[in-house]
């Protein structure tokens, strides 16, 4: 069992908490159906489980993949420390919000797509 979960890195607090899903099915699956809307130019750091998902009006950090059989360039491994030590902020954000706790017992997994560092974020919709 999984859920997705949008976090705000600078207010540490969780914005959204999916529906749970069966770990089975896909990230990007569970946002399409989910059908999430966002504030204009906002950052969204997601991890490689939402390849291809890119909502209007959304600035998207997401960390590159190894080509097959080749090497990521030295820039791509620094750009990709750099959005892996702000997703880290998110995914840090469940075990310090006070109102988490109460939805712990049935998610078991999460899957983070996490508002930017630098965005001033207001409420989702």
């Amino acid at each position: 069992m999984k859920n997705n979960l949008i976090g705000d890195v600078e207010d540490r607090l969780v914005r959204y908490l999916s529906e749970t899903y069966p770990g089975r099915v896909h990230d990007k699956h569970i946002c399409d159906g989910e059908e999430l809307v966002f504030p204009p130019d906002i950052g969204l750091f997601q991890d490689t489980g939402f390849q291809g998902y890119h909502p209007a009006g959304v600035h998207i950090y997401q960390p590159k993949k190894k080509p097959k059989g080749k090497e990521l360039t030295p820039e791509e491994k620094a750009e990709n420390t750099i959005i892996s030590s702000i997703r880290i902020l998110i995914e840090h954000i469940p075990t310090t919000s006070f109102d988490f706790p109460l939805c712990m017992p049935s998610c078991i997994r999460h899957d983070y797509l996490s508002i930017g560092l630098l965005c001033n974020v207001p409420q989702l919709l």
